[in-house]
Formats: C-alpha cells, sequence, structure tokens
C-alpha cells in the first residue's frame, strides 16, 4: 500500500514534469512579442529534460510501463534534443586544398571589458586573454563588451593591430567617455575588410553589431558579430538569485526580475527578426557569430540559425556551455555559418578569464577559388 501511494503521487509529478517539457518546445517558433512567457522555456529545458529522464529511470527499475510516458515527451522534442546537445562521435573530416578551397580560422570572445573594472586583476586577466588569441591565431576575430582607451598601457586596439597582427578591423561604439575610454563591439581580421558598418539597435543603447565583407584571394564572405540584450541582472538579484531558497520570498525582487527578464526576451527578439534580415540580404554567404544571451532553444537563436548551421552542433561534443557567470552554464555565445560552408573544426576554451568562454572553430568553403 506504502508504494502505491509514493508512486501515485510520483506519477502525478511525472505528469506535470511532461507536460511542462512539451511546452518548452513552444518557445523557438512563438515570439516573445506576442507572448512572452513562453520564452522562459529556453532556460528551464535543460532542468525539465533531467529531471523526465530520472523519471524514466525510476519507472524502468521498477519494471513500470508509465516510462513511456516522459520518453515520449523526450523523442518529441527530438529538434530541442539537437538544439541543447551534440553528440558527433564520428564527424565527416574535412580536407583543405589550398588551391582550390578557402579556410578560416574564426574566434569569438565576450571579454567582459577586459575585466577593466579589476574583477580579476585587469591588466592580467586582458594579458591571459591575449595569450589565448596568440595562443589560437585566428583569421577572423570577434569580441563583445570590447574596451579601450586612448592610452599605452591599454590601447587594445593598438595591442591586436601592431602585436597580434590584426591589420583590418571595424568597432561599434556603444559608449564612450571623454573621448579616452571605448566601449562596444569589434570584428578584428588578418584580411582585408570592406564595406564596413555597425549594426544598430533600435531598442538598444548597450548592445550593438558589426557588419563587413572579408576579401580573402579575391573571394568575399560577409561577416557579421552581435552583442543581444543581456537581462542587466545587477548585484542585488544575483544575492536574491542565489539565496532565494534561504529566506522568506522577497516578492519586490521577484517582480524586479521578472520585469528584466520580459523586457530582455522582447529586445532580444526584435533584435535577432532584424540580423535575420540581414542574412536574408546577403549577397555573399554569411558568418555570424557572438553573445546571443539566449539558449537554443530559444526563439532568439532559431530566428538567426534558421538558415544557417551551428558549428557547434556540426563536430561539438556535449552541451558546450559558454557562460561562465554566476548563474548555471548555458550555451549563449555561437558560430554559425552559411549551408555552403563547411565546419571542419570547434573548440570551447575553458579559461575562465572573463564571465564567457571563447569558442573557436575552421569553416572551409570548398572548391572557392576555381569557381
Amino acid at each position: 500500500m506504502l508504494r502505491n501511494f509514493l508512486n501515485k503521487g510520483i506519477w502525478w509529478l511525472n505528469l506535470v514534469a511532461a507536460a511542462t517539457l512539451l511546452l518548452t518546445y513552444l518557445a523557438p517558433g512563438i515570439s516573445p512579442i506576442n507572448f512572452w512567457p513562453l520564452a522562459f522555456g529556453g532556460l528551464v529545458y535543460p532542468f525539465l529534460l533531467l529531471i523526465n529522464i530520472v523519471f524514466v529511470i525510476y519507472w524502468l527499475i521498477g519494471f513500470n510501463a508509465r516510462f513511456l510516458l516522459s520518453l515520449l515527451c523526450i523523442i518529441l522534442g527530438w529538434k530541442s534534443l539537437n538544439s541543447f546537445m551534440a553528440l558527433n562521435i564520428r564527424t565527416e573530416k574535412v580536407e583543405v586544398d589550398p588551391k582550390k578551397d578557402i579556410s578560416l580560422k574564426l574566434m569569438t570572445y565576450n571579454v567582459q571589458n577586459f575585466d577593466l573594472y579589476n574583477w580579476n586583476e585587469n591588466e592580467v586577466s586582458r594579458n591571459h586573454m591575449m595569450d589565448i588569441i596568440e595562443n589560437e591565431d585566428p583569421d577572423l576575430l570577434c569580441f563583445q563588451e570590447f574596451y579601450y582607451e586612448n592610452s599605452e598601457d591599454f590601447h587594445n586596439v593598438k595591442l591586436l593591430v601592431n602585436k597580434y597582427g590584426y591589420k583590418y578591423y571595424h568597432l561599434a561604439e556603444t559608449y564612450s567617455f571623454k573621448d579616452t575610454h571605448f566601449w562596444g563591439v569589434a570584428l578584428f581580421s588578418k584580411h582585408p575588410l570592406e564595406d564596413k558598418a555597425s549594426i544598430e539597435f533600435e531598442n538598444s543603447k548597450t548592445n550593438a553589431g558589426v557588419l563587413a565583407d572579408v576579401i580573402v584571394e579575391g573571394k568575399k564572405l560577409r561577416v557579421m558579430t552581435v552583442h543581444l540584450e543581456s537581462i542587466k541582472l545587477g548585484s542585488e538579484d544575483y544575492k536574491y538569485l542565489k539565496n532565494i531558497g534561504e529566506k522568506v520570498t522577497d516578492w519586490d525582487s521577484q517582480k524586479n526580475i521578472l520585469k528584466k527578464l520580459r523586457s530582455a526576451f522582447h529586445k532580444r527578439a526584435e533584435q535577432a527578426d532584424y540580423i535575420n534580415s540581414l542574412i536574408a540580404r546577403s549577397p555573399f554567404p554569411v558568418l555570424l557569430m557572438g553573445d546571443f544571451n539566449d539558449t537554443a532553444n530559444s526563439y532568439t537563436y532559431r530566428t538567426m540559425a534558421e538558415n544557417l548551421q551551428d558549428a557547434f552542433l556540426q563536430v561539438g561534443w556535449g552541451t558546450g556551455g559558454t557562460y561562465a557567470g554566476p548563474l548555471p552554464s548555458f550555451r549563449i555565445d555561437y558560430i554559425l555559418a552559411d549551408q555552403s560552408l563547411k565546419v571542419k573544426d570547434f573548440k570551447l576554451i575553458k579559461k575562465k578569464y572573463s564571465d564567457h568562454y571563447p569558442i573557436t572553430s575552421t569553416i572551409v568553403w570548398k572548391d572557392a577559388l576555381i569557381r
């Protein structure tokens, strides 16, 4: 009787978990502008997936056919599972013929202002980040939360140009102070850049992007790097989330966080729609990189990745979390490539000098030089 009573309670919990998991599958297809609560699906999907896997195991151990409920719900969300996790046991080996093919190594890195405010000792952290860049030696280098100042000690543009050989670059400044301190999004390249432009978002003064055509052996690729709207949680918000189970519910804190989440969901949806329109109008194959501030099971990601391939999903492994901040690790930094290109490799560099990990990928444009 006790076992039957326990199983009945667990079954009801299972029903709730299964139904909620199914709801998360709606998040990528419905804009938060139309119904913003569904956007939470992208954030809670990993946890609901894990809970349903636990239910499958529980019922299987008891030889109970109820395991089929959660198993079926997981299978129905195969597209979400494929976006969340890469299980590339054997990947296609991409050979490069220098006489026929164009090969480019890409890197995107949210550098958190190069530790400007001494989170990890400023110049020391900046130098560690530059060491990563020097070791990886990408052809195209994208930065979010880029910072430089007009001083010999911290003029990061001059450092990248003169020491690391990135002669071509474009910056989209989101803020400056006294013409000496500058913040924004940046693209650096070892190949010439043409038609450089800044991507401005009407709904944000602190987020932006960069667009340019990179010229390699006379062929052009359109490169975009973006930093989409963040939730902008403050120290009090993080403090509340960290201690959420240790004190009486603080309704004001909850309302404040929900308001910030709603605003970020809305703004990212608008920004994603705009980026998607830029991709659609490109006359050249597109490379899109950056900090999307959203998961792979979100409207933001699905909209921008609609006609592109995700380098991590093509050749990566695991869940690939790129966020290194105080909340659970999510994959919110991406390298997306045109379908006409081949993804040779992908790398997540787990060195915590910022609140994001850098990622790299090598893409190959087959037969580009003989067309």
